[in-house]
């Protein structure tokens, strides 16, 4: 019987494959658990149409993260933080606190888990954050750190 995979299934294929199997097979397991759909003419269309779909979905989400990582290439955020008498900070600055703080001062919205700090910022001073794509590519972010105003 030839059927068009849903899923994923280990040693059979990836979704949208379409594949050849035993009758008993597809009708005791595969059909029931809906991991496959016959492969008649209309489901054909059907998988064809929602591979498009996907492929465009794609496509405009990577030109939406080129977009937002050109609008933070090179910018500058200013986060104010608590000192020691030795300029040193209270407490490190976090990839949490630089999130905030592209959001408030440059009014550009991304999880805080695309934020890459080389190592822990603890001291006054100039700094730079790298973001980064799902596709792998990233802009430079530098952070100035300045005291709290007493």
């Amino acid at each position: 019987m030839k059927v068009i995979l849903l899923k994923d299934i280990n040693k059979l294929g990836k979704v949208g494959d379409t594949k050849e199997v035993a009758d008993g097979y597809a009708q005791n397991y595969l059909l029931p658990h809906k991991f496959v759909l016959p492969a008649t003419a209309a489901n054909l269309t059907l998988m064809s149409e929602r591979k498009q779909k996907a492929e465009s979905l794609v496509i405009a989400s990577k030109k939406e993260e080129q977009e937002l990582l050109k609008k933070l290439d090179g910018k500058q955020v200013i986060i104010t933080k608590k000192v020691t008498d030795k300029n040193t900070l209270f407490a490190a600055v976090t990839e949490s606190e630089v999130n905030t703080a592209i959001a408030q001062q440059l009014k550009v919205d991304l999880p805080v888990k695309k934020i890459i700090l080389p190592f822990h910022i603890k001291e006054i001073g100039n700094y730079t954050a790298e973001i980064r794509a799902h596709t792998g590519k990233t802009a430079k972010l530098n952070i100035k750190v300045v005291p709290e105003q007493k």
